[in-house]
């Protein structure tokens, strides 16, 4: 079967992860059929809030899926546009016009950031909403709070919470920071602007909360709990991180005292909050090391934002260290250079950090067509891997997993795909042969008759069966 598609269809179809068509096709049924629900039988909140309500607009008016992958591609460049501009103006207010340029360039084209920011998943949005709140901290003087900074700063905050939640730990350790560091000082005239800030950063993630424990019964999101993460894992992880600031501050200050001839107050706010962005990634990925679930290359916002700014801030000393003088017309090929060295990364990555970068046969969107055209219309299929599929095919999909599933669901099958095969209701399995828990005896034994394949010649194991519940 011959799929007529276009380069750039191609493209706009494989760029995405499997885990961002979960996003697309929940804002898809939200939009028109007012259910959060990714099959359209469970009810789920397996999802980051703020980039969901985003997407919604995108399938208000049922636009085709292909122009709608478009759509989405063109809003997070946008996203991502707005990101560059204030990691530009950062930089330079950090460093100088040169370094400012190559950092951006390092940003805006290494290939494992336009993995990550035109990945499908919320890390344009969440890359956008860090770059501002480090942008504003850096070009403003937050020794004297006024009531902007503290509802600029409550507001950008509390949102970087609801575009992602484990965005309390680097929301959390930069609160810490800027305490412990006296960049924000307790001081008679600011008492008032703190309390301010203490009511308002709560106020959106604090809703969402709410609305997840009343309606869910959990504070957490599905997805969050099947990935290992837990409401005490992270508070118990904030409280560490926040005295290791503390001990860190007091490390600096004496080390500065001692060995400098300058105290700890006379340091400029930039010098000191570029400290904690640059232990900002170090305290992210550890999380994910302490909790043993995964981390993926749309969770890189920081360690990209942390990478720039030090890039840009190597750049900005190498000449004086050297002596070097760097014109204008270097900076593009310098940057652009290491880019092409870099390339490296996205493979290379996943040795040393466990960061995936999930790929998705062309042989996919031929068995989405494929089952539109020749499986019964009210039939239900099931899938462990199931965005991709879930966005394309036409009838109900239950992701068996359950990542975007209810937790009625979880408790039943606890994320057991082998359960879920012999006792789930569906009509139809379909999924990667290296996923499918049991063997081809093994599913005959269970009712279950193969129907067709989808063979992937450049990755075997990537070969999609269907098989019929009988």
């Amino acid at each position: 079967m011959l799929v007529a598609l276009l380069p750039y269809e191609i493209l706009i179809i494989y760029i995405y992860p499997d885990d961002s068509y979960y996003f697309f096709e929940i804002a898809k049924n939200l939009s028109r059929e007012g259910i959060l629900s990714f099959d359209r039988i469970h009810i789920t909140n397996g999802f980051q809030p703020l980039w969901l309500i985003l997407l919604v607009p995108v399938f208000l008016f049922n636009i085709p899926n292909l122009l709608a992958l478009r759509i989405i591609i063109l809003y997070q460049g946008i996203l991502t546009g707005i990101s560059l501009l204030f990691v530009y103006k950062t930089l330079l207010h950090l460093f100088n016009k040169n370094s400012a340029k190559f950092g951006t360039l390092i940003l805006a084209f290494l290939p494992i950031s336009f993995f990550a920011y035109l990945g499908g998943c919320e890390a344009s949005l969440n890359l956008l909403g860090l770059s501002y709140l480090l942008y504003y901290i850096i070009t403003n003087d937050l020794s004297k709070l006024s009531y902007k900074n503290t509802i600029i700063l409550g507001l950008v905050m509390g949102l970087s919470l609801f575009t992602r939640l484990d965005n309390v730990i680097i929301i959390s350790s930069i609160i810490a920071w800027l305490i412990f560091s006296g960049i924000v000082r307790f001081k008679k005239e600011n008492i008032k602007k703190i309390i301010v800030f203490i009511l308002i950063f709560p106020v959106i993630p604090g809703i969402y909360l709410l609305w997840n424990y009343l309606l869910f019964g959990n504070f957490m999101p599905i997805s969050g709990i099947l990935l290992k993460s837990s409401t005490t894992y992270a508070v118990l992880y904030v409280l560490v991180i926040v005295f290791v600031c503390f001990i860190i501050n007091i490390i600096l200050r004496l080390t500065i005292k001692r060995y400098t001839n300058k105290n700890w107050e006379e340091i400029s706010q930039g010098t000191k909050f570029l400290i904690i962005i640059f232990l900002l990634p170090l305290f992210h990925f550890l999380y994910y090391q302490f909790i043993g679930g995964r981390f993926v290359h749309w969770y890189l916002a920081i360690e990209l934002l942390s990478l720039t700014i030090g890039s840009a801030f190597i750049f900005h000393s190498l000449p004086r260290i050297s002596n070097l003088k760097i014109e204008n017309t270097n900076v593009s090929f310098i940057a652009l250079s290491l880019i092409l060295i870099f390339t490296i990364v996205p493979f290379f990555g996943g040795f040393l950090f466990d960061v995936k970068l999930y790929q998705l046969s062309p042989r996919y969107y031929e068995a989405t067509q494929w089952v539109n055209e020749n499986l019964p219309k009210n039939s239900t299929l099931a899938s462990a891997n199931a965005g991709f599929l879930g966005y394309f095919i036409e009838q109900p999909l239950i992701e068996s997993w359950g990542l975007v599933n209810s937790f009625e669901f979880i408790e039943k099958y606890n994320g057991n795909r082998t359960k879920f095969i012999i006792e789930g209701d569906y009509d139809y399995y379909i999924d990667q042969t290296q996923y499918i828990p049991l063997n081809n005896t093994e599913m005959q034994a269970q009712n279950l008759t193969f129907i067709i394949e989808f063979y992937d010649v450049w990755a075997p194991y990537r070969t999609l069966e269907i098989w019929k519940k009988n």
